[in-house]
């Protein structure tokens, strides 16, 4: 007789061609950096998602700092219970508009790059000129219209006012935007006759502060003095 043994082996596979799944799961309400705007003080802010794969496992994952032109740079999660998450000192990024791309792969290489999160770093004040009325400037009138222009290219400004300082009780009046050209018309006839200061007071949505900016003008509603030195009064000629 013949006798045979068959030996059986069986081999399990998966088939995964499934990307992880992404979701952006930030940590708390005030740690949400996705749309935000951030100033030279803000520091460090964590980038959080939460990644899980159905099938296999997630072997890395990257945030992917686009840092401007030909900056860019990586940095590897860390993971906590399928929460994966960076901290980085945004301060340092370039000063435009920002992305931060998450990359995460399995461990059989499907890869999901297809979630961003925008957000803007600026560190400079808004730039502002006065344009009318100029620096050293006289009035007698009773109203007197100040225009100021501010730029500011990377956020927008917030707040823009102008500080009075009147030599009695100082006050603050805010500015109207008109294609940013910002104005105001103030009543001088309440301001005492003398040297007044006017500074100029704006911040951007991220609270840099430019205040820098500062004219003087004088009140003036009296009429010269005038004495005759000679002939003296009743003198025959």
């Amino acid at each position: 007789n013949n006798s045979f043994i068959l030996n059986s082996t069986f081999f399990n596979i998966t088939v995964d061609n499934t990307p992880p799944n992404v979701t952006f799961n930030f940590l708390n309400a005030n740690n949400s950096v996705d749309n935000s705007n951030f100033s030279l003080s803000t520091n460090n802010r964590t980038f959080n998602a939460s990644i899980f794969d159905a099938l296999t496992q997630v072997d890395t994952v990257y945030f992917w700092f686009d840092n401007g032109t030909s900056a860019d740079f990586n940095v590897t999660g860390t993971n906590r219970s399928g929460q994966w998450s960076v901290s980085y000192n945004v301060s340092t990024l370039a000063e435009e508009r920002q992305g931060v791309r998450i990359i995460a792969n399995d461990t059989v290489n499907n890869v999901n790059n297809t979630f961003v999160i925008n957000f803007t770093v600026d560190r400079t004040v808004p730039n502002l000129t006065f344009l009318t009325p100029t620096n050293g400037s006289n009035f007698s009138a009773r109203t007197q219209a100040f225009n100021i222009s501010i730029f500011e290219n990377v956020t927008q400004v917030q707040t823009a006012l102008l500080m009075f300082n009147t030599n009695a009780t100082p006050f603050n009046r805010s500015l109207i935007n008109s294609s940013g050209n910002w104005n105001t018309v103030v009543n001088l006839s309440t301001f005492p006759e003398g040297l007044h200061t006017v500074i100029a007071y704006v911040n951007d949505t991220v609270g840099n502060v430019n205040n820098t900016v500062n004219i003087s003008f004088t009140v003036d509603r009296s009429a010269p003095l005038v004495t005759p030195n000679s002939p003296s009064d009743g003198t025959i000629i």
